[in-house]
């Protein structure tokens, strides 16, 4: 055939799509016909040939409670609860001077990279200090 000549009748092959984002979070087993949530351990089917990976993302929106709290604590704007110090200027009783208080928190990148550099220099840390692995 001549590459002039246009490609009359010959099919043209799809890219082939990759593996669905779910399979991050469920784990196939027993000749890849079942699977079960990492997260809440629910069991699903998922054969490749009858099922799809569509009830797999419902139950990740929609029924996983512990799929939700892991999703909100990568949250940029999720508050987490800590102690804080106790406030020891309450004007009450003695037994309420020592108390913790609860503090609503959230993680501040650029505050924690400014803490570390801040370490470092004070306390004259070698640079490969911050990439050790911490135990």
């Amino acid at each position: 055939m001549d590459e002039q000549t246009p490609n009359i009748g010959m099919k043209r092959e799809r890219p082939k799509k990759g593996p669905s984002n779910v399979w991050l979070f469920f784990t196939k087993y027993g000749d890849d016909t079942r699977c079960k949530c990492n997260y809440c351990g629910k069991d699903y089917a998922c054969s490749s040939k009858s099922c799809g990976t569509k009830t797999l993302g419902n139950h990740l929106e929609s029924q996983c409670t512990k799929y939700h709290c892991a999703k909100a604590a990568e949250d940029k704007r999720q508050k987490v609860l800590t102690l804080g110090a106790p406030n020891n200027n309450l004007d009450c009783g003695d037994d309420m001077k020592n108390v913790t208080n609860v503090v609503a928190v959230g993680f501040d990148k650029e505050g924690c990279r400014k803490a570390l550099t801040r370490m470092i220099i004070v306390d004259e840390l070698p640079f490969f200090f911050c990439r050790k692995r911490g135990v």
